[in-house]
């Protein structure tokens, strides 16, 4: 069982950058889209396990890297620092999650992503910037969005485990 679940570990990050390069990037608002894989990370280092954080972050870099035209560096920094430090944060200062705490990470670390890409591409008009605002809060509703999601299901999963 744990086989398999590390093998779902490696296709659904090549399964959501596929979905990412194609489908969602020809759905932009103000030229911002949205990046589920990356969305997925910042919620699997909220709720996830670190092991399996390693083997989720490590095909994510991989893949993206394969199939989109972002720098292997600024996709090295948001796939895997940016998700490790909220995964420290998480464990040793934050145990216990709020929303708004959520939401504010998300927001800070959309926030970042996109302002080193918009650093790296140079585009300092108001269409970067634009698109810097629209990006941080499409991804971080989107991000939210998820996170509650799968927080529900965590906590019905783990309610069904308890009564046996």
């Amino acid at each position: 069982m744990k086989f398999i679940f590390k093998i779902i570990l490696i296709i659904i990050p090549f399964i959501l950058t596929l979905l990412d390069v194609s489908f969602f990037s020809q759905f932009s608002i103000f030229g911002a889209t949205i990046l589920s894989i990356y969305s997925l990370l910042l919620i699997y280092s909220f709720l996830g396990e670190f092991a399996n954080f390693l083997i989720l972050a490590t095909s994510s870099i991989f893949f993206f890297s394969i199939f989109s035209s972002i720098p292997v560096w600024l996709i090295f920094i948001s796939f895997f620092i940016i998700p490790s430090v909220i995964f420290y944060l998480r464990k040793n200062f934050f145990p216990d999650l709020s929303i708004l705490f959520v939401f504010s990470i998300f927001l800070l670390s959309n926030f970042i992503f996109q302002f080193l890409l918009l650093a790296y591409s140079g585009e300092w008009n108001n269409q970067g910037l634009l698109a810097l605002a629209y990006f941080v809060f499409l991804n971080s509703f989107f991000g939210i969005l998820i996170f509650l999601f799968a927080k529900n299901i965590l906590k019905k999963y783990k309610r069904n485990e308890v009564k046996f």
